[in-house]
């Protein structure tokens, strides 16, 4: 786990649920806050190397959970705009947000 920079929690959550009898269920509202800084590893990391690492993780849930082609072209269009936004920005990575949601 120590090579993953921004995913290893994701990463860790695939291994996890794959080895577990059970269900997943998706819920489309942020549960959560996220926050992004200038000293963090999101603003540090440069886009070719992030969406490298987004892009092993799709390997692993690929692999793990025998995702079919309709999964994967969802995969590799959510890289494109992932891209398509570090390239517009004209950075390295990408701009520092922070974002709020009552709980």
């Amino acid at each position: 786990m120590e090579d993953w920079r921004l995913c290893g929690d994701w990463r860790l959550y695939l291994q996890l649920l794959t080895g577990q009898t059970g269900r997943v269920a998706y819920i489309p509202e942020a549960l959560n806050t996220h926050r992004r800084h200038a000293d963090g590893v999101t603003a540090k990391l440069d886009a070719t190397a992030h969406l490298r690492e987004i892009e092993r993780l799709h390997d692993v849930a690929t692999n793990l959970l025998a995702l079919n082609d309709t999964a994967r072209q969802a995969q590799a269009a959510y890289r494109a705009r992932l891209s398509s936004q570090f390239t517009r920005t004209g950075k390295k990575a990408l701009k520092p947000v922070a974002r709020r949601k009552k709980v």
